[in-house]
């Protein structure tokens, strides 16, 4: 059903929002508290901010026309699951929802930004590329052989995107990586930079996958091109974050610098792991 003036959306963190205008192409929406404020989005993703905020999927295809698929892409099946709700929403992130299905975590793209207030809503098409580049920049910090980086997988069904990976528990407080992990996810940072990459996020999620550490979320993770002040800030802003990182996993803050004066010897064993296929 096409979106009307005066439609209303309840989601799961407790908002509602309605449409206030639709005008060229654009829906403007905003709090029904609020009659004055609104923010713009393409018409085209209304759906798509529905789904994602009640945490469902919404492909624009019905459950036959990807059941359809299947027979041809058993990861197809997963969609389809997540599709009918059988899957377990976990997170929302700046570039998608992340949902687990068995022994998988997937990443679905998104329209909206992480706060659906702001500006920034995306084209369908748009979302699709969002995603599809973290997916690149997976593939190619694999091609280098950068320890700690998950494989994974890439599809498009319908209007939506999906990367799925290997599911892990993040590391927390609670259950936190030793300290000889923590360094393990160090070097991988340090890799990164040595790539002329960053990971780019504030904050450094990471868990253990057949018992070594890996980085979990990339997608703020970029390219840097290797000069002027903002690609040293964002390797610096790293370096802080992975000090972060130490400290809530409770262990002495690490200036990853000083990583080169450690030995290696007692974290070969990560790097030397055959790396897995799913």
């Amino acid at each position: 059903m096409a979106p009307q003036i005066g439609d209303i959306l309840e989601t799961e963190i407790g908002y509602k929002f309605d449409i206030k205008h639709i005008a060229d192409g654009e829906l403007f929406f905003g709090r029904p508290a609020h009659p004055s404020w609104s923010q713009a989005m393409p018409i085209e993703s209304w759906p798509h901010f529905c789904a994602d905020l009640r945490q469902e999927v919404y492909t624009g295809l019905t459950t036959s026309e990807i059941r359809a698929l299947v027979k041809s892409d058993h990861l197809t099946e997963i969609v389809l699951a997540l599709v009918e709700g059988r899957g377990e929403w976990l997170e929302r992130g700046n570039s998608g929802n992340v949902f687990r299905y068995g022994t998988q975590a997937i990443k679905v793209s998104s329209t909206v930004p992480y706060h659906p207030e702001n500006p920034g809503h995306l084209t369908i098409k748009e979302s699709v590329q969002q995603l599809k580049r973290e997916f690149d920049t997976c593939m190619a910090l694999l091609d280098l052989d950068i320890p700690g980086i998950l494989p994974a997988h890439y599809r498009v069904v319908g209007e939506k995107a999906f990367m799925f990976m290997p599911f892990i528990e993040i590391a927390t407080k609670e259950n936190p990586m030793t300290e000889l992990q923590c360094r393990a996810i160090a070097k991988t940072i340090h890799r990164l930079h040595g790539a002329k990459y960053v990971y780019g996020d504030s904050r450094i999620q990471a868990g253990l996958w057949n018992g070594l550490p890996f980085l979990i979320d990339l997608g703020e993770a970029m390219p840097y091109t290797g000069q002027g002040k903002r690609s040293w800030c964002r390797r610096r802003d790293d370096i802080s974050a992975l000090n972060r990182f130490f400290e809530e996993m409770g262990h002495v803050p690490y200036i990853l610098e000083r990583s080169r004066a450690i030995s290696d010897k007692k974290i070969e064993a990560f790097r030397n792991k055959v790396r897995p296929i799913i």
